[in-house]
């Protein structure tokens, strides 16, 4: 078994254990959440640290002089692994009802979701130290920037695209084999990894350009149209979710109403979120046909 199948099975394995994957009793938002699995497994692909899209992120139209190339990041890189977590069915069904308000089930994947995402990008970076090998992760390097408004100097979503594992839809989201309602991680590495083919060529290849996401925005962040370059979710949303942080910093209950009753957990984290042009349309789970 080469090195990367390796870290795919024992990948598995660790998700297939991690407490991190599973909502906490003492976090649930319903008694019944608790133990809730948030994602299914993981997918992985490979880019090559020298491929030149990375340099290409730096022009204005892209990113910005700003972002920083792997190597620029890990002077011993050879290849980025990039992944993508599928929500679990759970979290994705609960939040196609409501036509504006995050569902429990999706406020606990956004929140404990990207803590598991966490936990899984530095048990990867765990797992190719132990096997000798330089492995880190952007943003948890005191490097690591957000410029206005929201551009950061690392990108994981364009890093998994040039890594072959998907192409963007009009949400600005990651499509995958896998859909786009999920979470995207990338660890940086000198491990020489199989590079993964892309299977496509344009940015955003998967997408059907069908709207439906566009629909499904509660904030109007996506204008349809044959310009794709249309989400202002960094603004829009920001604007969108606000209320609904402010709510929860000063420990207002943010469930849909008719979930509202006495009943808090043992312990809160400010909860928000929205996800709505991630379920409910065509890649939701799949690439559009």
């Amino acid at each position: 078994m080469d090195l990367l199948g390796e870290l795919r099975m024992d990948a598995g394995e660790f998700f297939r254990h991690a407490e991190e994957n599973r909502v906490d009793s003492a976090y649930a938002l319903r008694r019944e959440l608790a133990g809730m699995v948030i994602y299914e497994e993981p997918i992985f692909a490979v880019a090559d640290a020298g491929d030149p899209l990375f340099e290409g992120l730096k022009q204005a139209t892209a990113i910005g002089p700003h972002f920083l190339t792997p190597v620029e990041w890990l002077a011993s890189a050879q290849t980025v692994l990039a992944y993508f977590l599928p929500f679990s069915e759970p979290v994705r069904r609960s939040n196609r009802s409501h036509p504006c308000h995050p569902s429990t089930e999706w406020q606990h994947g956004r929140i404990e979701g990207e803590l598991m995402n966490t936990a899984f990008r530095r048990y990867l970076v765990r797992w190719l130290n132990e096997r000798s090998y330089d492995a880190m992760i952007p943003g948890d390097d005191p490097r690591y920037q957000v410029q206005e408004p929201v551009s950061s100097n690392w990108s994981e979503r364009h890093a998994a695209f040039i890594a072959g594992l998907g192409t963007f839809g009009m949400s600005k989201g990651l499509i995958t084999e896998k859909g786009i309602a999920g979470r995207v991680g990338t660890v940086i590495t000198s491990a020489l990894l199989p590079v993964t083919p892309r299977p496509y060529r344009d940015l955003y290849e998967y997408c059907s350009r069908c709207g439906a996401c566009a629909k499904r925005c509660p904030a109007g962040a996506i204008t349809p149209g044959s310009d794709l370059h249309v989400c202002k979710s960094n603004v829009v949303c920001g604007e969108f979710l606000q209320p609904l942080k402010d709510l929860s910093a000063a420990g207002g209950d943010t469930r849909p109403l008719e979930e509202q009753d006495d009943y808090r957990p043992e312990k809160m984290r400010v909860r928000f979120g929205c996800g709505k042009c991630q379920v409910g349309v065509p890649c939701e789970k799949q690439i559009p046909k």
